[in-house]
């Protein structure tokens, strides 16, 4: 029989355990409280961030690209620039509210253009959206298809041309997640149709009409990667010149037979500067978009939009939990958080090319450390949300640099064109050209298969692979 007393003298000992790690528990709460008591101010870098932002130049309304892009997508009766004009202002008025109505957005919907193309063209537009020898061969075989298109929406391809020919470019907009983006998908199928005219001219032989063709479209787009103030617009940005370089390429090789390097635009030969692939504009765009979500998140007056209402809106238990974890998180010590470490990878990556896969080991590196620093106690849950930043910009930022790279074995494919070389001979002139791979000065890879220049980036998977065809 169980002795009573033994039972009495355990159950002592389970109250007193339970007792004390509930003590030690709260104790330990308490101490974490008092070390998570104050928040911290704006830092240097912060305010540094914010004086750049309102420093920027001012661009009149209709010399600024980025407002034609937002108006870009209405119907064809509609002037782009008047129309990103109104939804500009639609979106300073209300972004004050606590939501935002896109019932009353001036562009009630993009324009369904493709509801209305034929099969034949909507074939032909799918065949590119991957420029490969799939695009190559839907250009070469279907003629009739892109002068049908060419004339079914000549307002888009009139409206590309409009786009293009502005010089400056701003996203004149507040940063916050609830503002609307243009649709640069529609704009990249007017880029798309823009290069079907100039492969049109390039069938005649008319050399003047493509290189200013191909001239105006990479010096915009490179305009707009120099000016990008979010990471959306800068990726944007490298996607219209790496569609632009493998479009131009193909439109090239009309003129395999006149072996000359003047049809070649000079635009091409210019290596992407320094402030084009630099990442300060754009972090600090991005960083602002944090600020504001993570004050909006904070602040409790905000409505809809705070972490309050999201978490006590839904359950008792979910808003336990939200005044649980609330005091362990500082604010404004994690917009700072996110200030250095954008300004780092900044940094970091306006190393030399021949140095960047080392920068990238690097920004791993500093994730992991970031991860090793639960024993600092102070703003436990901004450290936890900030993990993983600097990996996942540094992958941004080699998308940026690469682009170097594709102009590069864009040139040498045009270069390689334009000489007396056969097939045989290839890969002894890629080995012996002063082009070069931009990160460790190697030559360019050659793949027989596709008869095609190849550059491997620094970016992952294989949107890091580009094969440019001879």
């Amino acid at each position: 029989m169980i002795n009573m007393a033994l039972l009495k003298n355990i159950s002592k000992l389970v109250g007193w355990l339970t007792a004390s790690l509930v003590m030690i528990a709260f104790v330990i709460y308490a101490v974490l409280f008092v070390i998570n008591w104050k928040d911290q101010p704006p830092s240097t870098l912060v305010t540094e961030f914010n004086k750049l932002y309102q420093n920027r130049s001012v661009i009149q309304d209709r010399g600024n690209a980025y407002l034609y892009l937002l108006g870009f997508s209405g119907d064809p009766e509609t002037d782009p620039m008047e129309l990103g004009v109104r939804r500009r202002d639609w979106i300073l008025q209300v972004l004050g509210d606590t939501d935002i109505s896109l019932d009353s957005d001036p562009l009630v919907s993009d324009y369904n253009y493709k509801d209305k193309r034929d099969e034949s063209v909507a074939d032909l537009s799918e065949a590119c959206s991957t420029i490969d020898i799939h695009c190559l061969t839907a250009l070469e075989t279907n003629h009739e298809v892109i002068q049908h298109w060419l004339g079914s929406e000549r307002w888009l391809l009139d409206r590309y041309k409009a786009l293009i020919k502005i010089v400056d470019f701003n996203e004149a907009m507040p940063f916050d997640v609830r503002v609307p983006l243009p649709s640069y998908s529609v704009a990249f199928e007017g880029q798309k149709l823009y290069f079907m005219e100039t492969w049109v001219q390039a069938k005649l032989g008319d050399t003047e009409h493509v290189n200013n063709a191909l001239h105006k479209d990479l010096a915009f787009w490179r305009m707009v990667l120099e000016n990008s103030d979010s990471l959306i617009t800068k990726m944007i940005a490298i996607a219209g010149i790496t569609r632009h370089l493998k479009l131009g390429n193909l439109v090239l090789r009309n003129f395999a037979q006149t072996k000359s390097r003047n049809i070649i635009p000079t635009i091409w030969f210019q290596p992407v500067t320094d402030d084009e692939r630099s990442m300060k504009r754009t972090v600090i765009g991005e960083w602002l978009y944090l600020d504001r979500s993570i004050r909006n998140a904070t602040d409790e007056e905000h409505g809809p939009g705070s972490l309050k209402s999201l978490t006590c809106d839904e359950s008792a238990t979910d808003c336990l939990s939200w005044y649980f974890i609330k005091p362990f998180w500082q604010p404004q010590d994690t917009i700072n958080l996110y200030a250095d470490q954008m300004n780092t990878i900044s940094i970091l990556f306006e190393a030399p090319y021949t140095e960047l896969d080392d920068v990238l080991i690097r920004a791993r590196a500093l994730d992991e450390e970031l991860n090793k620093l639960p024993i600092n106690t102070y703003n436990i849950v901004g450290k936890m949300t900030a993990s993983g930043s600097y990996e996942n910009y540094a992958q941004y930022a080699v998308r940026v640099s690469d682009v170097e790279g594709v102009r590069r074995a864009v040139v040498l494919a045009s270069e390689l064109r334009a000489s007396t070389a056969n097939l045989t001979e290839i890969v002894t002139q890629l080995e012996t050209s002063a082009i070069r791979n931009p990160y460790n000065g190697e030559a360019f890879e050659w793949d027989d298969d596709l008869k095609a220049v190849v550059f491997t980036g620094l970016e992952s998977s294989e949107r890091g692979r580009h094969a440019i065809l001879y």
